[in-house]
């Protein structure tokens, strides 16, 4: 409230949290994704963690894979396309549509499945088939864990694909080994687990003695959002909310320096998000038609003409004439 009171009186207009969901949520409308309005960078952060990079990978199988007779064609279909970075979306759930819907599996043992099928339904989804192929991904490598029956019980809550993950790859889950802990007081089934994810509750997979594992896939909140995607966006808010008020501490410069570089203007303010970086902020001062490029960390500020945006040099300014907000 002091802060819109301020820019009032300073006659700004700024709020870069609302232009930053504008262009998420143009995203989320261009790919067809599905969203709650009240809840635009959930959502667009959501979609992103369940999507695959469309990257080459190498592919590994574990000792325990096996491809169900009679699927092997539907199986190197996949396999091509994640050898050549090709989109996975066609073989992925339907629910990837719905920016919303969390993908319980993923956020808590960071594994996709894949609908193994060469049937494609209108929506170009393949339909659903009777196996599921399971894996891990990282940023280079594919990891086949397993092919499992649709119809399985608790299928995604298989404590067995966690078991193979670590006596194949150890190395892929290591970090999320709990040391020290030799087991789990109450031992759990798959079905026991399911009960638990579906009520939102976090909990510890064991699959040995002394090999107890937590937080594989970042795990997630009583809401089922994943982990990372709420620290994702509490971290972008920050960093915009720091750059929000960088540029209303500084705004006598701002305002002086394009007061000197037009010969005509107007006296009333309105910024508009661009795009951003790690520590990098580009906006528009729309009314006066100027750009505004903060660089935290070199403590830089640059105002220049639109057509000016590449390949200008930016002007350094000492410490004391910019009052930089911590990012």
């Amino acid at each position: 409230m002091k802060s819109s009171i301020m820019n009032y009186l300073m006659n700004i207009e700024i709020d870069l949290i609302n232009d930053y969901e504008q262009l998420l949520e143009k995203h989320l409308i261009a790919s067809g994704i599905n969203y709650n309005k009240n809840d635009i960078i959930n959502a667009y952060f959501n979609t992103e963690k369940k999507l695959i990079d469309s990257v080459p990978r190498k592919i590994y199988k574990s000792k325990e894979f096996v491809c169900p007779k009679g699927y092997e064609q539907k199986l190197q279909e996949i396999e091509q396309k994640i050898i050549f970075g090709k989109n996975l979306v066609p073989f992925m759930s339907k629910n990837i549509l719905k920016g919303n819907y969390d993908d319980l599996l993923l956020n808590d043992w960071n594994i996709y499945h894949f609908h193994l099928s060469d049937k494609m339904d209108k929506n170009e989804f393949v339909r659903r088939s009777d196996y599921e192929l399971f894996a891990y991904f990282t940023l280079d490598s594919c990891y086949f864990i397993q092919i499992y029956p649709h119809k399985k019980k608790s299928l995604y809550s298989t404590q067995e694909m966690v078991r193979i993950l670590y006596n194949n790859w150890p190395e892929l889950i290591e970090k999320h080994h709990i040391i020290g802990l030799s087991g789990l007081a109450e031992k759990l089934n798959d079905s026991d687990y399911e009960t638990l994810r579906r009520a939102k509750v976090s909990t510890f997979v064991e699959i040995a003695p002394d090999n107890v594992f937590w937080g594989i896939g970042g795990g997630y909140t009583s809401s089922g959002l994943s982990q990372e995607v709420l620290h994702k966006k509490d971290n972008y808010l920050r960093f915009l909310s720091n750059a929000q008020n960088t540029i209303t501490n500084n705004h006598l410069i701002i305002k002086n320096t394009i007061k000197n570089m037009c010969t005509s203007h107007c006296d009333h303010y309105k910024y508009k998000l661009l795009f951003f970086s790690k520590d990098e902020l580009t906006v528009a001062e729309k009314n006066n038609r100027k750009i505004i490029q903060i660089f935290f960390s070199q403590s830089k500020l640059r105002i220049c003409e639109p057509q000016e945006l590449f390949g200008f040099t930016s002007i350094k300014l000492s410490s004391d004439k910019l009052l930089f907000c911590s990012v």
